[in-house]
């Protein structure tokens, strides 16, 4: 047996791959935690969207977050990523060549620092960029590489990345070119061969491990075991399956396209994240030195990330006149705009107004009046350039939606113009999307059976440690709810933590 904590998962795929990547961040996060490791790396197809959920989450359960990216890289031509054509490397229809049609290789990398995950966030943005997307998957290239290489560690990547696809094609001396290339960007101690083995019934990853290790002992690198993760859990992978067959718009009564058929599906069950012992067993270091500790050694390279800490100094600020305030702001604006609209019919305007008060009385006890005003600001400029007009420059199609969830039960962003349902005629109710007994929450820590009976909205006494007694007021008394807190009120250690 290894100690749980010589290996790290630092290929995985979450949600955000979408149809393709089937447990959540949180799942990864959990899964990893119970099997005694200290850190987890996340690399989503093409995107970062989910690197917030792994920094806090994995902060908050005491591991090293290693946030990464599989990015798609367009094949090598003199146009990078701007080319529109595909590219092969082998002979025509060669098996094993350039993937997506010839449109996309991947590469790993993984952010060790604030100026890593910048420049991989301006990479992610580069690559979805109308000139350098292809087939609909975003790219990057070697120059956009070489511009925001700072603060970055990248592996050869899995069986569809530049150096295997050479390896499969026999062209060893490109791939060796292509490793050495990675060197002078990064520096050899930031780039790993990465080496995979899931036990496919195919010799699709075995057949590279030799050239991959001998790649590494000839250039000075390191191996990195992956797993390349799809599912956080051995059990999920039935349901993974499905989700592929959904995902290319076929069904489990398809045959897979290895026997002739439509359905997509992995070769084999072994694409969850795997254990220090299961890693060792397919990679022991007699031959393939170093592989499964290297991914801690990757890991230990973090140095932190600042970049998702909270900052009131960069919290949006509405466009609002220098002698009013966000809340004397919204209620003039609001007042306003419901003359424009109502002042014909005395009825509806008085209803408007007064509905609009109680609105807007809860906005201001919840600081939520300049949220209004720049979330009004973002819908309307996205409406006036976005939406399709007619000759005379009237909206026909509005490229915003009516309305989403509780907030069009709000005749204050009716008016504001981010619905277009007027909560009035509809009979819709604003409390369902805030109230003065809805401002804070807080999650119920339940520590004995007495505690867990309290009745819903119940005010009880209760003794503290030192037999004083307290006044509580109980909102929620399941395990796992949460409880909505009034104005003023506490929970007290006694029922239940208050989370910040």
């Amino acid at each position: 047996m290894v100690s749980p904590e010589s290996f790290v998962n630092l290929h995985t795929h979450s949600t955000y791959s979408t149809l393709d990547g089937f447990s959540s961040v949180s799942e990864y996060i959990q899964r990893a935690v119970d099997a005694g490791q200290t850190a987890l790396g996340i690399t989503d197809h093409g995107n970062m969207h989910g690197i917030y959920e792994l920094v806090t989450g994995c902060q908050k359960a005491g591991i090293t977050p290693v946030p990464g990216c599989e990015f798609y890289v367009a094949p090598i031509n003199p146009e990078g990523a701007k080319v529109k054509t595909p590219v092969f490397y082998g002979a025509p229809g060669a098996v094993g060549d350039v993937s997506g049609r010839g449109n996309y290789l991947h590469l790993t990398m993984w952010a060790v620092n604030d100026d890593g995950l910048r420049n991989m966030f301006t990479l992610q943005m580069l690559a979805a960029s109308p000139e350098h997307k292809r087939g609909g998957y975003p790219r990057i290239d070697l120059e956009m590489m070489r511009e925001y290489s700072a603060g970055i560690v990248v592996s050869t990547g899995c069986p569809s990345g530049e150096i295997s696809t050479r390896f499969r094609l026999g062209q060893d001396a490109e791939a060796y070119s292509y490793a050495q290339t990675l060197i002078n960007i990064y520096g050899v101690e930031n780039v790993f061969v990465e080496v995979m083995n899931h036990s496919m019934s195919s010799d699709l990853e075995r057949s590279l491990l030799v050239k991959q290790v001998a790649l590494a002992k000839d250039l000075g690198l390191r191996l990195l075991a992956t797993n390349d993760c799809h599912y956080a859990l051995p059990q999920d992978a039935p349901h993974h399956e499905e989700m592929l067959a959904i995902g290319t718009g076929s069904t489990m009564n398809d045959l897979p396209k290895e026997q002739g058929g439509r359905r997509f599906c992995f070769d084999g069950d072994q694409y969850y994240l795997k254990s220090a012992d299961e890693m060792m067993r397919l990679f022991p270091d007699a031959e393939y030195p170093g592989a499964v500790t290297n991914t801690a050694e990757l890991a230990g390279k973090v140095e932190g990330f600042s970049l998702f800490e909270y900052r009131s100094d960069l919290r949006p600020v509405p466009l609002i006149p220098a002698d009013e305030t966000e809340e004397s702001y919204l209620r003039r604006t609001v007042t306003s705009l419901a003359y424009e609209q109502f002042h014909h019919d005395r009825d509806k305007y008085s209803l408007v107004l007064e509905r609009a008060k109680k609105e807007l009385d809860a906005l201001a006890s919840a600081n939520y009046c300049g949220y209004m005003v720049i979330v009004a600001e973002y819908v309307n400029w996205f409406r006036e350039s976005f939406s399709v007009r007619n000759a005379a420059d009237e909206i026909v199609m509005s490229a915003v939606g009516i309305a989403r969830g509780s907030a069009g039960g709000s005749i204050v962003a009716y008016l504001l113009g981010i619905t277009d349902i007027d909560p009035i005629e509809f009979g819709l109710f604003f409390e369902r999307f805030i109230s003065a007994g809805r401002v804070d929450q807080a999650e119920l820590r339940f520590g004995d059976e007495s505690s867990a009976v309290l009745p819903v909205s119940e005010k009880v006494k209760v003794l503290t440690d030192d037999g004083a007694e307290l006044e509580k007021y109980i909102h929620q008394v399941l395990p796992g709810d949460w409880v909505l807190l009034e104005p003023g009120t506490t929970l007290g250690d006694v029922i239940c933590e208050t989370l910040d």
